[in-house]
Protein backbone atom coordinates (compact mmCIF):
# COMPACT_ATOMS: atom_id res chain seq x y z
CA UNK A 1 0.00 0.00 0.00
CA UNK A 2 2.81 2.44 0.90
CA UNK A 3 4.62 1.69 -2.37
CA UNK A 4 1.42 2.30 -4.32
CA UNK A 5 0.91 5.70 -2.61
CA UNK A 6 4.50 6.72 -3.32
CA UNK A 7 4.13 5.76 -6.98
CA UNK A 8 0.94 7.81 -7.24
CA UNK A 9 2.68 10.82 -5.63
CA UNK A 10 5.63 10.40 -7.98
CA UNK A 11 3.30 10.30 -11.01
CA UNK A 12 1.49 13.43 -9.83
CA UNK A 13 4.81 15.25 -9.36
CA UNK A 14 6.00 14.20 -12.81
CA UNK A 15 2.71 15.37 -14.36
CA UNK A 16 3.03 18.79 -12.68
CA UNK A 17 6.64 19.09 -13.83
CA UNK A 18 5.75 18.18 -17.43
CA UNK A 19 2.84 20.64 -17.41
CA UNK A 20 5.09 23.40 -16.05
CA UNK A 21 7.82 22.69 -18.61
CA UNK A 22 5.28 22.76 -21.42
CA UNK A 23 4.19 26.24 -20.31
CA UNK A 24 7.74 27.63 -20.35
CA UNK A 25 7.64 30.66 -22.55
CA UNK A 26 10.00 30.97 -25.50
CA UNK A 27 11.98 34.19 -25.63
CA UNK A 28 10.55 37.05 -27.66
CA UNK A 29 12.60 38.12 -30.66
CA UNK A 30 12.71 41.49 -32.41
CA UNK A 31 9.89 42.11 -34.87
CA UNK A 32 12.18 42.61 -37.85
CA UNK A 33 15.93 42.22 -38.07
CA UNK A 34 17.72 44.00 -40.91
CA UNK A 35 20.53 41.60 -41.74
CA UNK A 36 22.35 44.24 -43.80
CA UNK A 37 22.54 46.53 -40.77
CA UNK A 38 23.44 43.60 -38.49
CA UNK A 39 26.60 42.90 -40.50
CA UNK A 40 29.96 43.94 -39.14
CA UNK A 41 31.94 43.37 -35.99
CA UNK A 42 30.15 42.87 -32.68
CA UNK A 43 32.10 42.78 -29.41
CA UNK A 44 31.02 40.39 -26.71
CA UNK A 45 30.26 42.44 -23.63
CA UNK A 46 28.91 39.54 -21.60
CA UNK A 47 27.74 35.95 -21.99
CA UNK A 48 26.29 33.09 -20.05
CA UNK A 49 28.70 30.27 -19.34
CA UNK A 50 28.88 27.79 -22.18
CA UNK A 51 31.18 24.89 -23.04
CA UNK A 52 32.41 26.22 -26.38
CA UNK A 53 33.88 29.43 -24.97
CA UNK A 54 35.59 28.10 -21.85
CA UNK A 55 39.07 28.84 -23.22
CA UNK A 56 38.18 32.43 -24.17
CA UNK A 57 39.66 34.88 -21.67
CA UNK A 58 39.26 38.27 -23.38
CA UNK A 59 38.57 40.20 -26.58
CA UNK A 60 35.76 37.95 -27.80
CA UNK A 61 34.07 39.22 -30.95
CA UNK A 62 32.03 38.06 -33.91
CA UNK A 63 32.12 39.34 -37.47
CA UNK A 64 29.01 38.85 -39.58
CA UNK A 65 28.98 39.12 -43.37
CA UNK A 66 25.92 38.57 -45.53
CA UNK A 67 26.60 36.21 -48.45
CA UNK A 68 24.99 36.23 -51.88
CA UNK A 69 23.09 33.00 -51.10
CA UNK A 70 21.30 34.58 -48.11
CA UNK A 71 23.48 32.89 -45.50
CA UNK A 72 25.64 34.91 -43.16
CA UNK A 73 29.31 34.11 -42.62
CA UNK A 74 30.28 34.21 -38.95
CA UNK A 75 33.86 34.60 -37.75
CA UNK A 76 34.16 34.25 -33.97
CA UNK A 77 37.44 35.07 -32.27
CA UNK A 78 38.83 35.48 -28.79
CA UNK A 79 42.14 35.59 -26.96
CA UNK A 80 43.00 32.53 -24.88
CA UNK A 81 44.83 32.50 -21.53
CA UNK A 82 48.15 31.89 -23.31
CA UNK A 83 47.67 35.09 -25.35
CA UNK A 84 46.99 33.32 -28.63
CA UNK A 85 43.94 34.12 -30.71
CA UNK A 86 41.36 31.43 -31.35
CA UNK A 87 39.13 31.77 -34.40
CA UNK A 88 36.33 29.68 -35.81
CA UNK A 89 34.26 30.31 -38.93
CA UNK A 90 30.68 29.23 -39.37
CA UNK A 91 27.44 29.99 -41.14
CA UNK A 92 24.16 31.46 -39.99
CA UNK A 93 20.83 31.06 -41.73
CA UNK A 94 17.39 32.43 -41.07
CA UNK A 95 14.96 29.89 -39.64
CA UNK A 96 11.95 29.55 -41.95
CA UNK A 97 8.77 31.44 -41.19
CA UNK A 98 9.97 34.32 -39.07
CA UNK A 99 11.19 37.88 -39.27
CA UNK A 100 14.94 37.23 -39.72
CA UNK A 101 15.42 37.43 -35.95
CA UNK A 102 15.47 33.65 -35.44
CA UNK A 103 18.66 32.36 -36.97
CA UNK A 104 20.58 29.12 -36.68
CA UNK A 105 24.36 28.87 -36.60
CA UNK A 106 26.69 26.03 -37.44
CA UNK A 107 30.42 25.86 -36.86
CA UNK A 108 30.90 22.25 -37.94
CA UNK A 109 30.98 20.92 -41.49
CA UNK A 110 31.72 17.50 -42.94
CA UNK A 111 32.47 17.68 -46.66
CA UNK A 112 30.19 20.71 -46.95
CA UNK A 113 27.34 19.14 -44.97
CA UNK A 114 26.42 20.77 -41.66
CA UNK A 115 24.86 18.16 -39.36
CA UNK A 116 24.22 20.47 -36.41
CA UNK A 117 22.69 23.91 -36.09
CA UNK A 118 22.12 25.92 -32.92
CA UNK A 119 19.65 28.69 -32.17
CA UNK A 120 20.78 32.29 -32.51
CA UNK A 121 17.77 34.41 -31.65
CA UNK A 122 18.06 38.19 -31.63
CA UNK A 123 16.01 39.23 -28.60
CA UNK A 124 16.84 42.90 -28.88
CA UNK A 125 18.68 45.31 -31.13
CA UNK A 126 18.58 49.05 -30.63
CA UNK A 127 17.52 51.45 -33.36
CA UNK A 128 21.13 52.23 -34.29
CA UNK A 129 22.22 48.57 -34.39
CA UNK A 130 24.83 49.28 -31.74
CA UNK A 131 23.53 46.97 -28.97
CA UNK A 132 22.14 43.47 -29.37
CA UNK A 133 20.95 40.79 -26.96
CA UNK A 134 21.03 37.25 -28.33
CA UNK A 135 19.68 34.02 -26.88
CA UNK A 136 18.15 30.68 -27.73
CA UNK A 137 14.76 29.03 -27.37
CA UNK A 138 15.66 27.23 -24.12
CA UNK A 139 17.25 30.21 -22.36
CA UNK A 140 20.47 28.22 -22.01
CA UNK A 141 22.81 30.42 -24.04
CA UNK A 142 22.91 34.18 -24.27
CA UNK A 143 25.13 37.10 -25.20
CA UNK A 144 25.20 40.85 -24.88
CA UNK A 145 26.89 42.30 -27.96
CA UNK A 146 27.90 45.80 -28.95
CA UNK A 147 29.51 47.51 -31.92
CA UNK A 148 31.60 49.32 -29.29
CA UNK A 149 33.91 47.69 -26.74
CA UNK A 150 32.02 49.19 -23.79
CA UNK A 151 28.43 49.96 -22.86
CA UNK A 152 26.86 52.89 -21.10
CA UNK A 153 25.00 52.17 -17.88
CA UNK A 154 21.71 52.72 -19.72
CA UNK A 155 22.70 50.08 -22.30
CA UNK A 156 23.69 47.63 -19.55
CA UNK A 157 20.35 48.20 -17.85
CA UNK A 158 18.47 47.64 -21.13
CA UNK A 159 20.35 44.39 -21.81
CA UNK A 160 19.59 43.13 -18.29
CA UNK A 161 15.93 44.08 -18.67
CA UNK A 162 15.65 42.19 -21.98
CA UNK A 163 17.32 39.10 -20.53
CA UNK A 164 15.16 39.06 -17.39
CA UNK A 165 11.97 39.56 -19.44
CA UNK A 166 12.95 36.53 -21.52
CA UNK A 167 13.56 34.12 -18.64
CA UNK A 168 17.30 34.62 -18.10
CA UNK A 169 18.99 35.61 -14.86
CA UNK A 170 21.24 38.55 -15.72
CA UNK A 171 23.07 37.94 -12.43
CA UNK A 172 24.70 34.90 -14.08
CA UNK A 173 26.30 36.94 -16.87
CA UNK A 174 30.06 36.65 -17.28
CA UNK A 175 31.52 39.95 -18.43
CA UNK A 176 34.17 39.86 -21.14
CA UNK A 177 37.33 41.89 -20.93
CA UNK A 178 37.76 43.99 -24.07
CA UNK A 179 41.04 45.82 -24.77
Amino acid sequence: MIIKQRLIRLCVCVCFFVAYAAQAKEPTVVANLDLNRYQGTWYEIARFENPFQKICKKNASAQYRLLDNGFMEVLNSCVKQNGKTKQITGLARVQPGNTNAKLEVSFFSVLGYRPGWGDYWVLYVDDNYELAVVGDRKQKYGWVLSKQKTLTQAQKNKASEVLEKNGYSSKKLLFTEQK
